[in-house]
């Protein structure tokens, strides 16, 4: 049976790297490969699974070591040492370990994009020099796109290991817009595979969710002084109410989690307060997890995860919950989308996930333009641009249910075709062909 090993600073975790892994694991497994997973931390791990702390990046010494090689002011002489012990360290139990499960195949995730543990990328770079060893280096992230990376004394390294220009690995980059820039970058060549959702597990006809959805807009209108309408009179406010909300109750507009800029967190509060102005209508916003800036406090924002407010004070649909919310975000496609109305991306997105869930639990996506979103739009999916006429068309819209539907149905389809997981597995089947079985 062909061995195939997985190896990256955590798996099985609910990050988005971890979780596209375990898609890529699924599929080996159903192909029939025998899958081992290498890595710093492993939650619950299984008989195959192996965790070596050294390889994290959050181990106390790979930290350390990380924030004095990016530190400039670190002598280039007190590092070194330090480098090539921890090296030296892991190298004594990861070459080890992958002699004694002898793969016919590594896929690496991140390792060669990101130099946060430095010496482990070292280390399985010259292992996979001397074995020869067929490697697939997956590349979700790049270091020149964080300013922590650019100073310090070891530049050349970098430049030599993310990635690694070796004959027998192949990147892997998830759209085009990263294909081309790895390649001006480092003049090194990658194959693209999408990122991609299981489309046949989403349902929508939820009641109990339809209920939630029901109770949470009680919720948060009644912490707005209102009774089901924006205007706390308690009678229905005029306007397209009704097309906004779909069910009678009103608009929920998903911010997914990023690190968006403070000022395009307060510009889609903007377009939230308009939207329920232009539609006479309930409109809040939500989270699908934690994000790095904090919200503007006049925005009414209910609370998902039915937790209790942050302070006494705060009431209902006035609190940002930044943690994870229990039942939603990365490992539940459908969750926190299949509840909200609109999905909103402020500023042009490095990443597709957010897109391809919205995709597949059929909601309208509203964003900035992007080389991202113009390799989207390209396959045929369909967006409306986040610009100053943005509330405007989004009203206008709700109010056509039927080409609404159209449109939402249509880029489920292209969606499935591009982003499902039988997608995936023609992609990987393609990628590891002439990787194991080399041309003669």
């Amino acid at each position: 049976m062909t061995r195939v090993a997985f190896i990256a600073f955590k798996l099985k975790d609910r990050d988005p790297v971890s979780i596209e892994t375990e898609k890529w694991i699924r599929i080996f497994d159903n192909l029939g490969f025998h899958v081992h997973r290498i890595a710093g931390y492993i939650p619950e791990p299984a008989s195959n699974d192996h965790i070596i702390p050294d390889l994290s990046s959050v181990d106390p010494r790979v930290e350390e070591l990380a924030a004095a090689i990016f530190d400039d002011k670190q002598p280039e002489k007190r590092i070194s040492p330090w480098l090539r012990g921890l090296a030296d360290d892991i190298e004594g139990r990861l070459v080890s370990l992958l002699d004694d499960i002898d793969p016919d195949l590594l896929v690496v995730d991140d390792v060669f994009s990101l130099p946060l543990n430095l010496p482990f990328s070292l280390v399985l770079g010259r292992w996979l020099a001397e074995k020869k060893l067929p490697c697939v280096a997956v590349h979700h992230d790049f270091y020149w796109w964080h300013d922590r990376f650019v100073s310090g004394w070891f530049g050349d390294l970098l430049v030599n290991n993310f990635p690694l220009g070796s004959a027998n690995v192949v990147n892997v980059t998830p759209d085009r817009a990263s294909n081309r820039e790895l390649y001006r970058k480092t003049g090194k060549t990658s194959k693209i595979i999408y990122s991609c959702l299981d489309f046949d597990s989403v349902s929508l006809n939820d009641p109990a969710r339809e209920g939630e959805r029901g109770r949470l807009f009680t919720q948060g209108v009644a912490g707005k002084g209102g009774d089901k309408t924006a205007t706390g009179s308690g009678e229905s406010a005029p306007g397209r109410g009704s097309h906004a909300r779909g069910d009678g109750f009103g608009t929920i507009v998903l911010l997914p989690a990023g690190a968006w800029s403070q000022a395009s967190i307060a510009g889609t509060a903007e377009f939230v307060r308009k939207l329920e102005a232009e539609t006479g209508s309930p409109a809040f916003l939500v989270s699908d997890g934690a994000a790095d800036n904090e919200l503007d406090p006049d925005c009414p924002r209910l609370d998902i995860a039915g937790q209790a407010f942050r302070g006494a004070a705060s009431g209902a649909g006035h609190v940002w919950r930044r943690q994870r919310l229990p039942g939603f975000g990365e490992a539940d496609p459908v969750g926190i989308y299949a509840m909200s109305n609109i999905v909103i991306l402020p500023e042009a997105s490095r990443g597709m996930m957010p897109v391809i869930r919205a995709i597949a639990c059929r909601k309208p996506v509203v964003c900035v333009d992007g080389p991202l979103m113009d390799e989207l739009r390209e396959l045929g999916l369909q967006f409306l641009t986040l610009d100053g006429e943005a509330v405007t068309r989004v009203a206008k819209l709700m109010d056509l249910p039927l080409l609404i539907e159209e449109m939402l149905e249509r880029n489920f389809e292209i969606g499935r075709r591009y982003f499902s997981l039988e997608s995936l597995t023609k992609m990987i089947l393609e990628l590891i062909a002439p990787v194991l079985l080399p041309a003669k």
